[in-house]
C-alpha cells in the first residue's frame, strides 16, 4: 500500500505527515495537529508517517552531522530535534527540549572496580 493510499482519515491528503496507530488491526490515523497521547479508538501508541514524495529531505547526512558543530544550541544538541528538518510539522519556535536522545556515556569507577576492571575502562549509558 503506498503512503497516499494509507492517507489519514481525519487529516487531509495534502498533509505531508500524520499520526497513525501502531496496532495492525487498528491503523487509525489522525492529523498531526491533534494532541493525542494514544489512539482514541484502541488505546495503543501512535507513530508519525510521512508522504516522503512531498517532503524535502536532506541531500546528505552531512547536513545533519553539521548541526553537531553548533550543539551549544539546545535544538542541535538534542538527539531528536537535531533532525527537525525531517519534522516539518514542528515549528522551531514551538519546540521544547531537555536534550532528549542524548544518552551520553559516563565513567563509573565503582562499577568498574566491582567488575575487576581498570576504573577508566568502563563507561555506562543511562
Amino acid at each position: 500500500m503506498s503512503t497516499l493510499e494509507a492517507a489519514p482519515s481525519t487529516a487531509t491528503r495534502q498533509d505531508t505527515a500524520w499520526q497513525v496507530c501502531i496496532h495492525p488491526d487498528c491503523r487509525s490515523t489522525y492529523g498531526i495537529d491533534e494532541v493525542l497521547v494514544g489512539c482514541p479508538k484502541c488505546g495503543n501508541l501512535l507513530d508519525i508517517e510521512y508522504d516522503w514524495n512531498r517532503l524535502e529531505v536532506p541531500s546528505s547526512l552531512s547536513e545533519i552531522e553539521a548541526r553537531w558543530s553548533t550543539r551549544r544550541n539546545p535544538l542541535d544538541f538534542s538527539g531528536v530535534w537535531r533532525f527537525r528538518n525531517l519534522l516539518p510539522f514542528a515549528p522551531e519556535q514551538s519546540i521544547v527540549t531537555i536534550g532528549e536522545g542524548q544518552t551520553i556515556l559516563r565513567e563509573s569507577a565503582p562499577v568498574a572496580r566491582y567488575a575487576g576492571l581498570k576504573e577508566s575502562n568502563l563507561l555506562l549509558q543511562y
